[in-house]
């Protein structure tokens, strides 16, 4: 992340997926998020699908951001 980047885009489509996610899922997601944008070891995701899902395709459309803002 550059450190001048002082917030990222999540876009209503990818948090109306929440809504499927139990409430321990959503904080492992929300965890994830915050350990990429500050250059951090992910915590483990296990082998849940959904949560591995939801956490590529947020973090895909970070990065397509990320790569705009520069």
């Amino acid at each position: 992340m550059n450190e001048k980047q002082k917030s990222f885009i999540l876009y209503n489509s990818d948090l109306k997926c929440l809504r499927y996610l139990t409430d321990e899922q959503a904080g492992v997601l929300f965890k994830a998020i915050a350990a990429i944008r500050n250059d951090e070891d992910l915590p483990d995701l296990g082998t849940d699908a959904a949560l591995m899902i939801l956490f590529d395709q947020i973090s895909t459309h970070m990065a397509i951001n990320d790569a705009k803002y520069k």
